[in-house]
């Protein structure tokens, strides 16, 4: 029994210590955006659809952070598909749940008493020192997106890739994940930090699929492949411990869902 688990430490830190040998080695782990050059879409892309936008951060967050976020990610998904975001409006709330499904379900509730119109919210999660210590640990979810109406967006951290591949699936129906930014997940050494996917660019095939459905109508519940209940196409970042950790089946547990938060809520 001890010389056995032994021979577990043993393959754990020697994978942990290959990934990280492939990772850095490896040229995954760079910024990929050669598909962004700062040029207007093409033709193929034209003609320009605008989604009136709304933001919802915690407010803890960094809101200048926040802006430049959304900036980056907009720039790189008008490019490629002609769709821009204009921010309508900015809310202020404090999250009371930590898990994905509890964050995006408050966005839900937050969005049916808003009153104005919109086409898409994309609410911004700050972790807490627990959430942030089993992040950097074992990864966990960056982003997600409702599976009923694909227009309300979550995501965790500061996350470029993952924003954009919540983007995608706004108006990606066919199929849920591929590669380029739409990889099912990203493997990191620590959280989100030295990862094997940094890609912000969508496949020709996906590009394509965004163009023919970018006129969709947000109030109609779009045709999709495979649905499930709330919750469907989020992106995950699991680190290399977490996948050594996983293999062994060593347990990491923690609660469901986190109500450690302060239940008042703001609007600016």
């Amino acid at each position: 029994m001890k010389h056995e688990r032994l021979n577990r430490i043993f393959l754990l830190v020697s994978a942990v210590f290959l990934g990280m040998v492939v990772c850095l080695a490896g040229s995954g782990c760079g910024l990929t955006r050669q598909c962004v050059t700062g040029e207007p879409p093409v033709a193929e892309n034209l003609p320009v659809r605008e989604l009136a936008t709304v933001v919802v951060s915690d407010e803890s967050a960094n809101q200048e952070d926040v802006e430049n976020l959304v900036r980056e990610a907009n720039e790189a998904f008008y490019e490629q598909t002609g769709i821009r975001l204009v921010v309508k409006d900015r809310l202020v709330v404090t999250w009371q749940h930590s898990s994905r499904h509890g964050t995006l379900q408050e966005l839900v509730d937050n969005m049916k008493t808003y009153g104005k119109p919109f086409d898409i919210a994309i609410g911004f999660y700050e972790m807490g020192p627990l959430d942030r210590l089993e992040f950097n640990l074992v990864g966990g979810w960056a982003g997600v997106i409702d599976d009923v109406y694909r227009r309300f967006v979550v995501v965790r951290r500061d996350n470029l890739h993952a924003l954009v591949h919540e983007l995608g699936h706004i108006f990606l129906f066919d199929h849920k994940h591929t590669g380029g930014v739409m990889s099912a997940y990203t493997v990191c050494m620590v959280g989100d930090h030295i990862c094997n996917n940094y890609s912000i660019c969508f496949s020709e095939e996906d590009r394509k699929e965004i163009v023919r459905n970018k006129w969709r109508d947000f109030s109609v519940k779009p045709e999709l492949s495979e649905r499930e209940d709330l919750i469907e196409g989020f992106s995950y970042n699991k680190t290399w411990l977490g996948l050594v950790l996983d293999l062994f089946k060593w347990p990491f547990t923690r609660p469901a869902d986190d109500s450690r938060r302060s239940p008042k809520r703001q609007a600016p």
